[in-house]
């Protein structure tokens, strides 16, 4: 899935969110990666500015939809 190779995947995301929204994620996209992220800390990655890491406990809760063919 080329949006997860991206190291800004979670650009924007900070601490004060209450919810995060993955709308329409691939059918053959690797879950792993997305798993580990919203089971433990995100690293966070924002354009132009230094990354962070968020704890588990920190940016809210999250949800995704997904397309099946």
């Amino acid at each position: 899935m080329k949006t997860m190779n991206t190291s800004f995947f979670y650009d924007g995301l900070t601490e004060f969110h209450d919810y995060l929204f993955i709308d329409d994620y691939a059918e053959y996209a690797e879950i792993a990666k997305l798993y580990n992220d919203i089971t433990g800390p995100r690293e966070v990655n924002p354009k132009n500015y230094s990354a962070i890491t968020l704890e588990y406990k920190d940016p809210g809760k999250c949800s995704l939809t997904q397309t099946m063919n």
